[in-house]
């Protein structure tokens, strides 16, 4: 699942659209993709992981300034697509003002892969 989100994400980032509102039913989820290539690493693994970063909020809600609701597209995507990215960008606890601050992990072929 999160190979297709990573997709989706970097097709609507490359389409132009970098702060979507996602949303599925009654869900909402507020996400300011900020580089659709980037790597860092954990001390969950030994390697690099190629990722999305992406700004995010819960809901959809008008704080105003620079990020307001104007500035969103919302895109209506399946709930257990909305529940993926959320389970993925949830994991990190690092924060940027009002913003939380998640990765969501970049598929590629492996070279070492036979």
């Amino acid at each position: 699942m999160q190979c297709l989100l990573a997709a989706q994400l970097i097709d609507l980032a490359d389409n132009g659209t970098r702060r979507i509102i996602f949303s599925a039913q009654e869900v909402k989820l507020r996400v300011w993709v900020f580089s659709t290539d980037t790597h860092y690493t954990s001390s969950d693994t030994s390697r690099a992981i190629r990722a999305i970063k992406v700004f995010w909020q819960p809901g959809a809600g008008d704080k105003g300034g620079m990020m307001s609701i104007e500035g969103f597209e919302e895109v209506a995507i399946h709930k257990q697509l909305l529940e993926g990215l959320k389970e993925a960008i949830e994991r990190g606890d690092q924060k940027y003002r009002e913003w939380r601050v998640g990765m969501v992990e970049r598929f590629e072929e492996r070279s070492d892969a036979m």
